[in-house]
């Protein structure tokens, strides 16, 4: 935790960055064998105790459904009710078939990144506090992770063809962006083992057009690359990818698009920050490349009185 906290710091006009971003782990893991969150670094202390390689971790991507209920449960000692879609049990519907995929250790949001609780719970403060950190840098779960496993239709749901349109579908999040991995290290979930491949070939709408799901992702992919990449992502096509995509709070496309154009700095995630403020706060944190090609190729001039667009200009 002290690490953490030395990895924020104050530039000169007042704003939270987190340095070095791209090196920060979760807080929390799964641990499917024994059915309990445990602390991250229990991985490396296994590992060193017993002189054996770093044990690796899986990640899970999901949408999240308007039905989503609230479970309390011992697997996170109780520490914040579990939001899950209604129906899906955290135990048969999802321990079972990630240990069926292979997995020991997983990454869960719901279960590792603090949620919000009833003000009972008294952790608000501490919520916000950990999500500072967190949120922007949850990107590199996805990363580091040596799979991931995808829930197009919900957290622990079947696989459908339809719905793809749904703000709240998987190819309809903010944060899918920076949860992508190659199908290589990609598990489908909802699906039997060996169809996990065959859905990329199913058919559904998307924007009104019927195509697979195999070319529903191919863009989603090619950013993902692209931020890996020497050159890294444009801003306006990430901006573009970005425009059509729902998050819960606004400000998380913001935080999106900053994890992945790879700043040196990341600003601190603030969820009560409107998306336009959080914009033009964080502005000054973009690489110089950035800037440049924001400068000469953003057709109009920004307004209130800045000479970039504003976010609502960007998103158009």
């Amino acid at each position: 935790e002290k690490e953490r906290s030395r990895a924020i710091d104050k530039d000169s006009t007042g704003q939270e960055l987190i340095h070095s971003p791209y090196l920060v782990m979760p807080r929390r893991i799964w641990d499917l064998k024994s059915n309990r969150v445990v602390d991250f670094t229990m991985l490396h202390s296994e590992a060193l105790s017993m002189a054996v390689d770093l044990p690796t971790f899986w990640a899970v991507s999901h949408s999240w459904t308007s039905d989503m209920e609230p479970v309390e449960t011992s697997v996170n000692q109780y520490l914040w009710p579990v939001p899950l879609p209604k129906g899906v049990n955290l135990y048969y519907n999802l321990r079972k078939e990630l240990l069926d995929f292979g997995a020991e250790y997983v990454w869960l949001d719901v279960l590792c990144l603090r949620q919000t609780a009833p003000s009972g719970y008294g952790h608000y403060a501490i919520k916000q506090q950990e999500w500072k950190i967190d949120v922007p840098t949850i990107g590199n779960i996805y990363r580091a992770a040596a799979h991931v496993v995808r829930y197009f239709n919900g957290l622990g749901r079947l696989f459908s063809k339809d719905g793809w349109d749904d703000h709240r579908h998987w190819l309809r999040r903010a944060w899918t962006l920076q949860e992508i991995r190659t199908e290589k290290v990609t598990f489908n979930g909802g699906v039997s083992y060996n169809d996990g491949n065959i859905i990329l070939n199913a058919h559904g709408k998307v924007a009104g057009q019927v195509v697979t799901l195999r070319a529903a992702i191919r863009p989603v992919l090619k950013l993902a690359a692209d931020a890996d990449s020497r050159s890294g992502c444009k801003v306006y096509e990430l901006a573009k990818e970005m425009a059509h995509r729902y998050a819960s709070n606004p400000t998380d496309k913001v935080a999106g698009i900053f994890y992945l154009l790879r700043t040196t700095q990341l600003p601190t995630y603030n969820e009560n920050l409107s998306d336009e403020t959080a914009w033009r706060q964080c502005f000054h944190v973009l690489p110089f490349e950035r800037k440049i090609e924001i400068l000469f190729d953003f057709p109009y001039r920004g307004t209130e009185h800045q000479w970039f667009p504003t976010w609502k200009q960007l998103m158009e």
